[in-house]
């Protein structure tokens, strides 16, 4: 059977792909990125944000990476950010899962990247108070 996939771009391709468990996808990501030479820290950052996504999918009856739905992940977001997270935690986490789908979807482990429909969340910006006059008047 042949089927269409949108990649992370928007762009369809044709292929298939197998079920493989969030541990198994992580794996191959993980692999992936020693691979590609990034440091023990960063893989070990990955690792712990995807683990700990893994475990959320899982506590919502999924099963395989496949499976993932753009409402699920948002709903992830929101969870994190509802049980304290900023919004700079929260964005962490998005990165790291934003990239890992792109690289299951590169590789052909899944048919669609649910992050191309899920907006990053939005930053949160400090407002710096402004100087008073004696404070500037005290730098020069």
């Amino acid at each position: 059977m042949v089927t269409t996939m949108t990649s992370h771009t928007g762009r369809s391709r044709q292929g298939g792909a197998r079920m493989i468990t969030f541990d198994m996808a992580i794996e191959q990501f993980l692999s992936a990125k020693r691979a590609q030479l990034c440091t023990r820290r960063t893989v070990a950052q990955y690792r712990w944000i995807l683990d700990k996504t893994a475990e959320y999918f899982r506590g919502r009856g999924l099963c395989y990476a496949e499976e993932v739905t753009p409402t699920i992940v948002r709903d992830l977001f929101a969870s994190i950010h509802g049980r304290g997270g900023s919004s700079w935690y929260v964005h962490g986490f998005a990165r790291v899962i934003r990239t890992w789908f792109r690289f299951l979807f590169d590789e052909g482990t899944v048919r669609t990247n649910p992050m191309s429909r899920v907006a990053m969340p939005r930053l949160e910006r400090k407002i710096l108070r402004s100087f008073s006059r004696d404070e500037i008047q005290r730098l020069l």
